[in-house]
């Protein structure tokens, strides 16, 4: 097998929805990916069988490169996610135009139900996250819709030109996933601006659970660059499946034996340094994996979930 695309270096792969995503970047800071054939697409059914290669060709992945920032979002993330003494200073912002902003380096990738999670360091040295649905037909990667206004094409404020009229509302601005003409709109680039010091594309993400029914954290591994050691960010899951930056409270029981429930705050960022007495050579990985145990149960002894744990594995220079 062979598949054949000049300058691709930094290969990446992910099994996503049943099917194995190959990823990789060329010297000109493009992303591009191949799809695993089933054998049943168009197509590997159009291709003569000694041509065959079980693979889709390389395909480039689509990034954004509108032409002007959604204002209405622009204003919004300026009051609600930058520093209280410096506002063009962001916790996290909406990229509109990041398709030139690759830097040459491995992008890393998180598969979840939903949606494949693209990661790419920016040339600034900051995280990049877009995220993308499979169209297992035609073995593409497709960007994730977004709901805007249609007239405006903005995401929290319609169009200046509805107003009351006689008989009703005129030029009535409604919300959909596309314009006035059709076009869709899609979900912008989210830059984790806190993290600003990654160096050659070492870092790595990954969801975990949390002791809360069906709430998820990112934790993100990055190389500091600065301190040339490891930093650990964890942060909640959003309700749509991104990142939420606020503090929040949860309450949990007292004790095993005293039901009392009592809150708990929990920090929307937490940022630990980890001391490993170690010198990172090449990159860092980060995987979950199950911890099973033997319960007895009506049908006999069964192997069940028991606890998440994370394994990092770091090349180093010795």
């Amino acid at each position: 097998m062979l598949l054949q695309k000049e300058n691709i270096q930094y290969i990446n792969s992910v099994t996503h929805a049943g099917k194995v995503v190959l990823f990789g970047i060329d010297t000109d800071g493009k992303v591009w990916y191949s799809i695993k054939q089933d054998g049943f697409e168009d197509s590997y059914l159009n291709t003569p069988p000694a041509e065959r290669t079980g693979w889709e060709d390389w395909q480039e992945l689509e990034l954004p490169n509108e032409a002007e920032d959604d204002v209405s979002v622009v204003e919004k993330e300026k009051k609600e996610f930058t520093h209280q003494d410096d506002e063009s200073e962001y916790i996290l912002r909406s990229r509109y135009q990041t398709q030139s902003e690759t830097a040459i380096v491995p992008v890393q990738l998180v598969s979840t139900v939903e949606h494949l999670y693209v990661f790419r360091q920016s040339k600034d040295n900051t995280l990049l996250c877009d995220r993308y649905v499979l169209d297992g037909i035609a073995n593409q990667l497709v960007r994730k819709l977004q709901v805007r206004f249609k007239r405006s094409g903005q995401r929290f404020k319609a169009s200046e030109k509805m107003r009351q009229g006689v008989g009703g509302l005129k030029n009535v601005d409604s919300l959909d996933y596309r314009d006035a003409n059709g076009i869709p709109f899609y979900e912008p680039t989210t830059e984790l601006t806190f993290i600003n010091n990654l160096h050659q594309g070492w870092f790595s993400v990954i969801q975990l659970p949390t002791i809360e029914h069906a709430k998820y954290r990112w934790n993100i591994f990055a190389y500091n660059s600065q301190t040339q050691k490891i930093d650990l960010y964890s942060l909640r899951v959003s309700e749509e499946g991104l990142f939420d930056v606020y503090d929040y409270t949860i309450f949990t029981p007292k004790s095993e034996d005293e039901p009392t429930l009592l809150p708990l705050s929990i920090p929307g960022i937490i940022k630990r340094t980890l001391n490993l007495n170690l010198e990172v050579g090449n990159g860092i990985s980060a995987t979950k994996f199950y911890v099973q145990s033997s319960r007895d149960t009506e049908a006999g002894p069964q192997l069940m979930r028991d606890t998440t744990k994370v394994m990092l594995a770091i090349v180093t220079s010795d």
